[in-house]
């Protein structure tokens, strides 16, 4: 996905022969979250003087009248391999997210505490027995990531308890947000350094990636390292920008199945 102005205009989709709906789908989301980002960016410039403040709410994948349009048998496949996956929501789910944004208390840290707060209620619901790994692409690894050092810390940076047990973390083509003070926040708990020693963490990234920049996820990868998260392997593909490619697809499997073999596992993906 590439982010400028011809897209963000719209001149991108003029040649288009076909409406493309499903990337101008896409396009709408993540300039919705850009916009979301950088107004709450230029309001903690002014302080706690203001009295707007930014929520980004995610209600997943709900269970809508969107397909409408598409033949009656692929949109009952989608959503029957969705619900398969249990990455299907019920209206009634999907619009709490949305409620708890509008409803919720002013927050100064951090713009991303809500929207993973709303992923990790949705893994605390897994079994005991199942051991649970959050993943994603770009804004999901984004997600993962921090949930990694959330789950280490035993709380969101608002002091709001973390309430997953993570076995196993995937970013790709992502970036650790607040990672120039996660040293300092580990090293003050035994625990904390506890959680992060025994965590796996595999961070995967196109060295051409022109959206998300590789240098950002190695420089992630440098900042749970030296943070305390011992398993953590950092991999980067020649030529590859951002997205995935069946190569890096296999390894991603590889690298769950030598963490958690035979094990129940439940990876929640985000993306």
């Amino acid at each position: 996905m590439q982010v400028d102005e011809v897209t963000v205009s719209g001149k991108r989709f003029l040649s288009s022969k076909r409406y493309p709906y499903a990337q101008i789908y896409e396009y709408s989301k993540i300039c919705l979250l850009l916009f979301s980002f950088e107004l709450h960016r230029q309001l903690c410039q002014m302080g706690k003087s203001h009295q707007i403040f930014v929520n980004v709410a995610d209600p997943g994948v709900v269970e809508t009248n969107i397909m409408r349009d598409f033949p009656a048998s692929l949109s009952w496949l989608a959503f029957f391999v969705l619900k398969r996956l249990r990455l299907l929501q019920s209206p009634e789910s999907g619009k709490e997210a949305i409620i708890d944004a509008a409803l919720a208390p002013p927050i100064y840290e951090c713009v991303f505490i809500k929207y993973f707060s709303h992923i990790a209620n949705l893994l605390s619901t897994e079994p005991a027995d199942v051991k649970v790994g959050i993943g994603g692409f770009s804004m999901g690894a984004a997600i993962a990531l921090y949930s990694a050092t959330c789950y280490a810390m035993g709380r969101y940076s608002n002091g709001i308890p973390y309430p997953v047990s993570l076995r196993a973390v995937v970013g790709l083509s992502g970036w650790l947000p607040g990672s120039r003070s996660l040293g300092n926040k580990i090293e003050v708990s035994h625990e904390a350094r506890r959680r992060a020693a025994s965590l796996p963490i595999l961070q995967c990234h196109g060295i051409s990636d022109d959206v998300v920049h590789c240098k950002y996820g190695e420089k992630s990868a440098q900042s749970l390292s030296s943070a305390g998260f011992r398993y953590g392997a950092f991999k980067s593909y020649e030529g590859i920008g951002h997205y995935t490619v069946p190569r890096e697809m296999g390894e991603v499997s590889t690298w769950l199945s030598s963490r958690l073999l035979h094990a129940n596992i439940r990876l929640i993906r985000h993306i």
